[in-house]
Formats: structure tokens, C-alpha cells, sequence
């Protein structure tokens, strides 16, 4: 990948709410499982772009309370550490996949946790 293309993927995952990024060759892959290896899904796929957010100390905080018997702050990890977490990082994949498209790359954003229908 050019390294002005990765320099602008970087700026906008940022610009996304993105804490983490990486890039590694389609090469890195090549022992996972048959139906794991990114040509799996896109036969020309080059690059896999990861994309990761830090959740908040406090909704962490919160996990540990529920934890340890206080149930209801549950809620508050279920929605803050998961929902909204996936959420932003499925758009921001979204977004990389269409700026990836915009400079005639294929992008194939794969979603931050299954459907709620195949858990």
C-alpha cells in the first residue's frame, strides 16, 4: 500500500474515533484456517487494515462492578463497551472500505461482532 494512501487511511480512522490501527500483508495470513485467509473473502485482497478503540476506564469500571454483585452496571458496559464500541467501529470501516474505493482499491469491511441473529 502506498505509503501516502496509508498515511490518509490513518488520518481518517482518527478522524473516526479510531485509538488503533494496523496493516499487515495478506502474506501474515497464509496459515489461518481455510475460510479465515482474507482471499477467502476478497480473492485480490494485498492488505488487512485493523481497526480498534480503547474502551473508557470507567465503563471497564463498571464491568468489574457487575461483576461483583452489582448487576445493574452490566447495562452500562453491554452499551458503552459493546454496542456503541462495534458501532463505531463498523462505520469506520465503512468509511475506510468506501475512501479505499474512492482511490480504485477494493474495500471489504468485515463487521466489528456477528448479527445479533447468529450469536
Amino acid at each position: 500500500m502506498m505509503n501516502s494512501l496509508k498515511a490518509q487511511i490513518i488520518e481518517l480512522a482518527r478522524n473516526s474515533d479510531i485509538d488503533l490501527i494496523g496493516f499487515a500483508p495478506v502474506e501474515r495470513f497464509e496459515n489461518a484456517p481455510e475460510g479465515r485467509r482474507p482471499e477467502d473473502l476478497l480473492a485480490e485482497a494485498k492488505t488487512v487494515i485493523s481497526l480498534g478503540i480503547g474502551i473508557p476506564r470507567g465503563v471497564r469500571g463498571a464491568n468489574q462492578k457487575a461483576y461483583g454483585g452489582l448487576r445493574s452496571a452490566i447495562y452500562i458496559y453491554m452499551i458503552h463497551g459493546y454496542n456503541v464500541l462495534n458501532t463505531l467501529l463498523n462505520q469506520a470501516a465503512f468509511r475506510v472500505a468506501k475512501y479505499l474505493e474512492k482511490h480504485d482499491h477494493v474495500g471489504l469491511p468485515i463487521p466489528a461482532s456477528p448479527p445479533a441473529a447468529y450469536q
